[in-house]
């Protein structure tokens, strides 16, 4: 066999060496790997997917809310809506604290702000509807016990700004009160936070009512007669009847507090008429607004008569507790009429001392 011969069979038994063993080398190949103890994965970033940027850094929503509220002072006139829907944004998104549906209807509300036109008077309602959404998710909340008082004083505030707030009135028309809501509410917020408020707690001096109130005798008539058409007004109208019979109180409470010691009473009450003037037909929650707002009432006459007991007050606030906030109002439509009656009647009775006012019964019970 030449060399030639010698060279071709060769290059032959290398073709079958490599044609068997190529098969059975990745085979060998696969088991080797199957077998191998899995590398440890590279370390991720640490992170919560789907949390808002302000979830993630609660400090620095805070911060923005506060900006944007002190810069309002200083904004121009007319306010442009977008500035006071940024502001609504930056409520919602430094609420953390609050469910994710108080959160998506403040967005809902600052849209429709931003969609209003330069000095519309549609915008004082729409800023009182976020404040009264604000309020309502925070009341239920648990304040550090360090800050109890306060946050709870800050949410008496808030109410008692927001009721100021005029419906009737542009908003650059009514800029302190505007200011002092805002103010207010992110005072509420930060505590809510276990921050501490950014703004002086404060009542601002503001504009005189449209409707002049009389005389504490007028007043208590005028809400006997409301709370007398409540036992003959349908069923559907029976929602603005009793906000209507609430606001009558509230008025006539103002009405004999010529020292001003009821305000946070009569701002309660306010507070009650306008939750069930703005508040849906079928709403749930319209017997413990009204329970709410007769128990306000209540309390500025206890607050009035001092420590002096009184058989009124009793029945009053016998009548008041037997209304269920569970149940419908539309079910218990007597009790509610009872505690209205109830309540009035004390005031009737004890509720005028001539002219010193309600207040001058602290002084003399």
């Amino acid at each position: 066999m030449n060399f030639a011969d010698r060279v071709a069979l060769s290059a032959r038994s290398l073709r079958a060496i490599i044609t068997f063993a190529t098969p059975l080398s990745i085979l060998a190949l696969g088991s080797a790997l199957a077998c191998r103890p899995a590398l440890p994965s590279a370390p991720t970033k640490q992170g919560s997917p789907g949390r808002s940027e302000e979830e993630r850094d609660p400090i620095a929503s805070l911060d923005r809310l506060e900006n944007r509220v002190a810069s309002l002072e200083a904004a121009n006139s007319p306010l442009p809506s977008r500035d006071l829907s940024a502001i609504l944004k930056a409520l919602a998104r430094s609420t953390a604290p609050l469910s994710k549906h108080a959160r998506q209807q403040l967005d809902e509300v600052a849209s429709r702000l931003a969609a209003t036109p330069l000095r519309s008077l549609a915008q004082a309602g729409i800023v009182k509807e976020a404040l009264l959404l604000v309020v309502d998710a925070l009341r239920p909340l648990t304040p550090p016990a360090s800050d109890e008082d306060a946050y709870h004083a800050a949410l008496r505030e808030l109410a008692e700004a927001r009721e100021q707030l005029d419906d009737l009135l542009r908003l650059d028309d009514q800029r302190d009160r505007l200011t002092h809501s805002l103010q207010a509410v992110t005072n509420a917020i930060f505590l809510a936070r276990g921050a501490k408020p950014p703004f002086e707690a404060s009542t601002p001096v503001f504009h005189a009512r449209h409707i002049e109130l009389g005389s504490f005798e007028d007043e208590l008539a005028r809400a006997r007669r409301d709370i007398a058409s409540l036992a003959s007004i349908s069923l559907m109208g029976s929602r603005l009847a009793s906000a209507r019979a609430l606001a009558s109180m509230a008025d006539m409470i103002e009405a004999g507090d010529s020292g001003r010691a009821l305000t946070r009473q009569v701002a309660e009450l306010r507070f009650q008429t306008a939750r069930l003037d703005r508040g849906p037909q079928t709403a749930l929650g319209r017997a413990g607004w009204i329970r709410a707002g007769l128990q306000a009432a209540v309390d500025a006459l206890v607050l009035s008569r001092g420590q002096a007991r009184s058989a009124w007050i009793d029945e009053a606030q016998r009548a008041v507790a037997g209304i269920d906030e569970g149940s419908a109002s539309s079910f218990q439509r007597a009790a509610i009429q009872d505690a209205f009656r109830a309540t009035v009647d004390a005031f009737a009775a004890l509720g005028t001392d001539g002219d010193a006012g309600l207040a001058a019964r602290q002084a003399s019970p």
